[in-house]
């Protein structure tokens, strides 16, 4: 019996020592199999004394962290793959932030939960870990480009990156004229335009645009288009358009024959055919392509011959010479002329000019065997006015407006009409005693970018002369022009002259100019003519008896020879300085000398290069200060002593012993005034080349500028030419 005790004893105690190496072998295998996953039996849990069934838990994805929103199915089974009962439960500690239903788990809120999972069949079978659950991460799409310019025909990879999620994003666009879109991004541009692609990712849209602009040519390609796109006929009559620049091409043409076919492509009148070759040079960039043309060139048709003459028959509106009305022209045209006043304009140009300005119309009839064409003109004749004196002064308000063009009469001051840059009057034609010299005049408001420019032209006889310009003159402005001729007269310097000594009428053109319309235009006050007449015994009577016996103006004096260089021949320049600080202009501003300021706006630079003493320029000058300053001849001292005494001093030309100081080839002085005494008179004078190397004055004081000389050595020198003004 105890044999029997002593023996279940022992076979006990193997069993007891079997279950513990049994237990150690599992728990080792599963830590083998997860080591960090911790068993959820505790230590210190009794151990049942029962049987230990042969199932446990194998997990193929282990699941650690997970973001809400998230699911993801866990693999588990039991082991062995013949276990009796596959049932597994699966529970989570908090619900709240993570479930797990028939094994999968779904993250609800962040946070950390515990997932249990036990086999149905034997609940020792179980397994518990911790799973946490984060925020999910917010998904991010960026794309390499906003904007892309592809030339037609290019390809673009629409290249894009995105963050916290393993979505790919997707391309749509609408624009699928202009490209063409494949699922992976792949853009192929194929027509000029706009297109828009937007790259999709969940609720993140992005849009690229792409510019689609022609695909850049060579320089060969692009003067090839050129050359295929200009049409030159074999065989024309007719001008040719020869282009300078196509396309950014520059062309450049040569005619190997200018006499028919110009380098511009004009056609000329030839009586036969001509083959012309014209040669192109294409050039852009570094490239150069040549080509030749062969062109033959017909005759003109008549229809384009007589057009040729027709487009080349100008008359003016304004008449003021006779005409030539010609009965043949060029290409064989003839042509038939009518008026609608024979007796004031002849068929054939004749003009016999009225006291009334007359209309006229005037036609042409070309032609060409029987074909023909007509024109008409209206046209206008100057009016005559007889001219009894010796100087004419024509103000602004005397002008004629019919004449005018492109100027108008505004505040007593004739102007360029508001947007015109040019414009002209025609005065009347002024028939006159015989003269032998004249000269033009005028006063005006101008400077460098506003300007006047006088023209005059003289009759001898029955014939005139050419328009004589003074040149376009503006203050401040570089002011010249030169000697000019023709048959009938010629013009010296300020003065036309009139070698056989019988000018007889004269009329002038006066155009005002600026060079843009914001420019404020040239102010016209008048025009001057004076003349030199053929007729010695020629007088102008002026009635001095109630003049007074004494005038002198305060003029202030100006010495010409302490400018150093120039002072020696600045004596006219130094009287117009005079006369403007009389007037009360002051150019100590301007410089040290004032008479040296004002020689270089005087500065006639066509003449000796130039000269100051040109007598219209001086004029121009002080007139383009404001004032009406212009040249008159006078023929008498009563004149001279009437304009003293009711205008104002004068500048005044001289020649010969100047009051038995010196002598001069050409002198200007002012004449600042007069006094009688016991029947004698003094003739008051500022001469800008006295000073104290002629000694002293009957106080024994330094001669300076101021002299008196009486009326008899006054008129033995003076010439009798004066600077007005008024």
């Amino acid at each position: 019996m105890r044999k029997h005790v002593y023996l279940l004893l022992v076979l006990l105690f193997g069993v007891l020592l079997f279950a513990c190496s049994s237990n150690e072998i599992i728990e080792q295998v599963e830590k083998e199999k997860e080591p960090d996953i911790v068993d959820d039996i505790k230590e210190d849990e009794p151990v049942e004394d029962e049987e230990i069934l042969p199932e446990e838990i194998a997990i193929n994805n282990w699941v650690r962290e997970i973001t809400v929103g998230e699911e993801v199915n866990l693999e588990v089974k039991l082991l062995p793959d013949d276990a009796t009962n596959k049932d597994i439960k699966y529970s989570s500690s908090d619900e709240n932030v993570l479930v797990i239903i028939n094994g999968i788990i779904k993250g609800i809120s962040p946070g950390v939960a515990k997932i249990r999972i036990e086999a149905v069949s034997n609940s020792s079978a179980n397994l518990s870990f911790d799973v946490t659950v984060k925020e999910k991460a917010q998904e991010t799409l960026e794309v390499s480009d906003d904007e892309v310019t592809l030339h037609v025909g290019d390809t673009y990879k629409i290249e894009y990156e995105v963050t916290n999620t393993t979505s790919k994003a997707e391309f749509y666009s609408k624009d699928l004229d202009y490209i063409s879109l494949d699922r992976n991004g792949l853009v192929t541009a194929f027509e000029v335009g706009k297109a828009t692609v937007t790259v999709t990712l969940g609720d993140i849209k992005k849009d690229i645009v792409f510019n689609i602009i022609e695909r850049e040519k060579t320089s060969e390609e692009i003067i090839d288009e050129v050359i295929k796109g200009i049409k030159i006929p074999d065989v024309t009559s007719e001008d040719i358009e020869l282009p300078d620049i196509v396309d950014g091409v520059l062309i450049d043409w040569t005619s190997s024959n200018r006499a028919v076919l110009s380098d511009k492509g004009e056609v000329y009148y030839t009586e036969n055919i001509v083959l012309v070759k014209l040669y192109a040079t294409f050039t852009h960039g570094d490239e150069d392509v040549d080509k030749t043309y062969v062109i033959n060139v017909k005759p003109w048709s008549v229809e384009r011959r007589i057009q040729e003459v027709f487009d080349s028959i100008e008359i003016e509106s304004v008449v003021s010479s006779n005409l030539t009305l010609a009965t043949e022209y060029k290409y064989g045209v003839k042509a038939e002329w009518e008026s609608s006043r024979s007796d004031v304009i002849s068929p054939s140009g004749e003009v016999s000019f009225k006291e009334n300005e007359i209309d006229v119309i005037l036609k042409v009839k070309l032609f060409v065997g029987e074909s023909n064409m007509e024109k008409k003109f209206t046209v206008k004749t100057i009016a005559t006015k007889k001219m009894n004196l010796h100087y004419f002064v024509e103000r602004a308000e005397e002008f004629n407006a019919k004449t005018m063009h492109g100027l108008e009469l505004k505040d007593g001051k004739i102007v360029l009409e508001e947007g015109e840059v040019y414009g002209y009057y025609d005065s009347a034609i002024y028939e006159t005693l015989k003269f032998k010299e004249l000269v033009g005049s005028w006063a005006a408001i101008t400077g460098k970018n506003a300007t006047c420019e006088l023209l005059v032209k003289v009759r001898v006889g029955k014939n005139w002369s050419k328009y004589f310009t003074y040149g376009i003159w503006g203050l401040g402005r570089n002011n010249l022009y030169y000697n000019q001729n023709d048959v009938m007269a010629k013009m010296d310097t300020d003065e036309i002259l009139v070698p056989t000594n019988d000018g007889c009428a004269y009329q002038y053109r006066i155009i005002l100019r600026r060079d843009n319309v914001e420019v404020e235009s040239p102010v016209l006050s008048l025009v001057a003519i004076t003349m030199r007449l053929t007729d010695e015994n020629y007088t102008y009577d002026v009635d001095t008896s109630k003049l007074p016996t004494f005038v002198d103006y305060d003029v202030p004096k100006v010495n010409q020879n302490v400018v150093p260089e120039i002072g020696s021949v600045i004596c006219s320049a130094t009287t117009s300085t005079m006369l403007l600080k009389w007037k009360g202009l002051d150019f100590s501003d301007k410089d040290e000398y004032e008479n040296r300021y004002i020689a270089g706006l005087v500065a006639d630079r066509g003449h000796n290069n130039p000269t100051y003493g040109n007598w219209v320029y001086n004029t121009a000058t002080i007139a383009a200060f404001g004032f009406d300053s212009y040249v008159r001849h006078m023929v008498s001292w009563e004149e001279l002593k009437w304009h003293l005494a009711n205008v104002g001093p004068v500048g005044a030309s001289v020649k010969g012993n100047i009051g038995g100081l010196y002598d001069t080839g050409g002198h200007l002085i002012v004449v600042r005034g007069y006094r009688e005494v016991d029947g004698q008179t003094i003739v008051i004078i500022n001469d800008p080349n006295i000073n104290n190397r002629f000694g002293n004055d009957k106080n024994g004081n330094p001669l300076f500028v101021y002299y008196e000389v009486t009326l008899s050595q006054f008129m033995s020198f003076w010439r009798k030419t004066a600077y007005i003004i008024e």
